[in-house]
């Protein structure tokens, strides 16, 4: 196999991507394996073999001495786990930034009711109602949170519900300056059965 041919390998697994560089990867493959044919005299049946295999690294391209000092392998791994942790870490953190701005969105729609009253200009539209209640005391009480989630929802429900005039905390919650009689109506509704149906 040529190295173009391993390079394109190395550089079409998913997995490649983890390290800094292809060059990285197919240096972590081949001590990995040379280890691992070192420990068990070249019989394989671990994760480490499956990355090393995953990654195509032929044997004739293994480096001639490879570094027999623990602590340079160790550290490579230890960095390893960090980025794969970071990433890891990254990705979760992103998905549940996501998914609770998807819960926020779910509840403001359906009660329109909302804890942001920030600027409706930096708000993406994103099937938002055009107009909510804004239930200051609770987002005062809450602090740095400005949104709903499954947590805290029927506490806002109930303080909705408790409002004299709801109609007094509407706020935009979109860009538009075009008057909408009906929003207005549906999230300023005084008559809870009327509001709740």
């Amino acid at each position: 196999m040529t190295d173009q041919e391993n390079n394109n390998n190395i550089s079409s697994n998913p997995f490649a991507a983890l390290f800094g560089s292809l060059a990285d990867a197919k240096q972590f493959a081949a001590i990995q394996k040379e280890q691992l044919k070192q420990q068990s005299g070249s019989v394989f049946g671990s994760e480490e073999e499956a990355l090393c295999n995953s990654l195509h690294v032929p044997a004739d391209e293994l480096p001639a001495s490879p570094d027999d000092s623990d602590n340079s392998v160790s550290e490579s791994l230890d960095e390893f786990d960090y980025s794969v942790s970071e990433i890891s870490r990254s990705f979760r953190t992103h998905q549940e930034m996501c998914e609770q701005l998807n819960i926020n969105h779910m509840i403001q729609r359906i009660f329109l009711i909302t804890l942001d009253n920030s600027d409706p200009s930096l708000k993406s539209g994103n099937g938002i109602p055009s107009r909510c209640v804004y239930l200051e005391e609770m987002a005062v009480e809450l602090e740095d949170q400005d949104w709903l989630d499954m947590s805290n929802v029927e506490q806002a429900i109930f303080a909705r519900l408790l409002l004299q005039d709801p109609g007094n905390h509407l706020i935009s919650m979109t860009s538009s300056t075009t008057l909408n009689l009906s929003a207005d109506r549906d999230a300023g509704e005084r008559h809870i059965f009327c509001y709740l149906y």
